[in-house]
């Protein structure tokens, strides 16, 4: 069995995390999952469940007891997750782009931004077409 702690810290960064995301998603205070991740604390049941569910792992993972994970897309990072949205976007046909924009404005006005569908769309476009720029440049 793999040590807890090296299994924390390795998590946190292939996901591209910050102790601080790691303490807001899991519920965990900071200083406690900083205890836990550099081996000064031993971790609860309860932490240990916090965290599987955060990391979308199971508590045989974080053991090291199992090398599979409960959710795949979990395991993406911030970027790739960004660039597959992208691509799922433009995939649809125009008419449910434009809905999902539409959508997308609206619940952001909710919130208390104010932005036209059109904004949202050219961000979507910028995106795409810096994807497709390192694509290029990689091949």
């Amino acid at each position: 069995m793999t040590n807890i702690p090296e299994n924390l810290k390795r998590i946190r960064i292939e996901r591209g995390l910050k102790i601080q995301e790691v303490s807001a998603g899991s519920g965990i205070p900071i200083r406690t999952y900083q205890n836990y991740e550099y081996g000064e604390r031993k971790i609860s049941a309860e932490a240990l469940d916090k965290l599987a569910d955060f990391y979308g792992v199971t508590t045989d993972y974080l053991l090291g007891r199992e090398p599979q994970s409960l959710n795949p897309i979990l395991q993406l990072t911030q970027e790739e997750m960004e660039r597959r949205l992208v691509a799922a976007y433009f995939s649809l046909p125009q008419r449910l782009r434009d809905e999902f924009l539409h959508s997308m404005a609206e619940e952001l006005e909710k919130q208390g931004e104010i932005v036209e569908t059109t904004t949202v769309g050219a961000e979507l476009d910028r995106m795409a077409q810096s994807d497709a720029e390192a694509k290029d440049d990689a091949g």
